[in-house]
Order: structure tokens, then C-alpha cells, then sequence
């Protein structure tokens, strides 16, 4: 099954964000022992920045941004909107730093950024008491991501 990566990670960044707008941002994530919604979005936020970095620069070098606590939200559709505006003007195939040695294109952050906003999109949801299930189409692949 082919997927809409880029697609995708729109509909996903904007759904985290809308979450993260709602929430209580010192709600404890049961998931990500010691840390609370707040820096569950800091983090997500700051890899979407790292991963637009390693796209556009081809290294891991980047220190992300930290929001001020009260424009948390905000910084956080940027970092996400910052990200997918450079997947989209930057063809799959193109040479990107990446974690994985055997894939070296930009299109590999369009399926990884999918996989880390979802799983922190549902830890934060579960963390305020209304985790969504997973499409098991897409939680499959993340296994194969990882086993791939």
C-alpha cells in the first residue's frame, strides 16, 4: 500500500497541534516517564526542526529552538509547518542526512516525521484522557519501518 506521506504528516502535525491546544501542558505522559505534555511538545517540535535542518543541510548539527512557555502552541505549528513546507519543495530522492544508512533521501523524513508526530500525538491524547486508536495500517508500517 502506497501512502501520502507528505499529505499525512500535515493532517498529523495540524491534529497534535489542535490537541496540544487543549491541553493541560503539566499533565504527566505516562509513556515518556518524567516529562508532561509541555515537553513532549517541545521535543516533537524541536525534531521537526532538527529533521527540516538535516534535509536542508545534510548533517545532524542543529541545536532546535525552544519555545517561551506561553507561545508554545504557536512554536509548534511553525517548527511542524516549517517542516512540511521543506518536504514539499524538496523531491523524495534528494540527498538528505538521515538515520537510517541505507536510505539517504529527504522522502525518508516524510515517513519517520508521519510515525513520531502520531505515536506523540497519541501519548499526549492519552495523557489528558482521550487516545484515539491507531489506523492499523499505519501502525503496522511503523513496525515495518523500524524491522525495515
Amino acid at each position: 500500500m502506497a501512502h501520502d506521506w507528505l499529505a499525512m504528516l500535515r493532517t498529523a502535525t495540524d491534529r497534535f497541534a489542535d490537541v496540544l491546544e487543549s491541553a493541560d501542558h503539566d499533565a504527566r505522559v505516562t509513556w515518556c516517564p518524567g516529562w508532561t505534555v509541555h515537553d513532549v511538545a517541545v521535543h516533537l517540535g524541536g525534531v521537526h526542526q532538527w529533521a527540516a535542518h538535516a534535509v536542508t543541510h545534510g548533517d545532524p548539527s542543529l541545536d532546535p529552538t525552544v519555545p517561551e512557555r506561553r507561545d508554545l502552541v504557536q512554536w509548534y505549528r511553525d517548527s511542524a509547518a516549517a517542516l512540511v513546507d521543506v518536504l514539499a519543495a524538496t523531491p523524495p530522492d534528494a540527498p538528505a542526512w538521515t538515520l537510517d544508512e541505507h536510505d539517504r533521501t529527504a522522502g525518508f523524513w516524510r515517513r519517520r516525521q508521519v510515525h513520531e508526530t502520531l505515536v506523540h500525538t497519541w501519548d499526549v491524547e492519552e495523557a489528558v484522557g482521550q487516545p484515539a486508536p491507531f489506523d492499523p495500517a499505519i501502525a503496522w508500517d511503523g513496525v515495518l519501518e523500524v524491522v525495515d
